[in-house]
């Protein structure tokens, strides 16, 4: 006779019998959605909708950003507090860090040899700075030639610290546009 598996336990509602379970574990230490969710055995959207609320009503915080491979979580703290700005994932600090020496010009290949990380993740960074602003894509000649990327100058570079998103403010001084022939020289 086959043997039946177990249905897996089913999590529970965030609701008033529960919810001084979930303020305690607020209160021990900040926690994402899924330590929560974890240490109280509640389901995803209770816990996500129950967060939401007690966050637009200044019972709770973002403390921190939590990283996990490129996906990033809020660490929630109990009590009043400013929230801390999402930061930047590590793919992107080291590609900030790269670009903020110099005004040379790198395709992803380059950038993914320099830095030993794979073609694909620097080309996702890349598209993501070059769409934030402080990177610039040089005009490709033919389709075929792949896309490569210099520094705006325009734009003040974050400081890659602890909280990256706090902007350096110092001069940088105006450059002109940058061909492949200058890159050479």
């Amino acid at each position: 006779m086959p043997t039946k598996i177990p249905p897996k336990p089913r999590r529970v509602r965030v609701n008033t019998s529960n919810l001084p379970i979930v303020l305690k574990a607020l209160l021990e230490r900040p926690s994402t959605l899924y330590e929560l969710m974890d240490a109280t055995d509640t389901g995803l959207d209770g816990m996500r909708s129950f967060l939401k609320a007690m966050h637009e009503h200044g019972l709770i915080y973002i403390a921190d950003w939590k990283w996990e491979g490129h996906n990033s979580s809020p660490v929630y703290a109990f009590g009043p507090g400013e929230d801390v700005e999402r930061q930047w994932s590590p793919t992107d600090r080291k590609l900030l860090a790269l670009f903020a020496g110099d005004l040379l010009s790198r395709t992803a290949e380059e950038a993914a040899k320099v830095l030993g990380i794979s073609r694909q993740t620097v080309t996702r960074s890349l598209a993501r700075l070059h769409a934030k602003g402080f990177l610039i894509m040089n005009k490709r000649e033919h389709c075929n030639i792949p896309a490569s990327y210099r520094r705006n100058p325009c734009r003040e570079f974050p400081a890659v610290g602890p909280h990256p998103l706090h902007f350096a403010l110092k001069e940088r001084p105006k450059v002109a546009p940058q061909s492949w022939f200058s890159a050479i020289a």
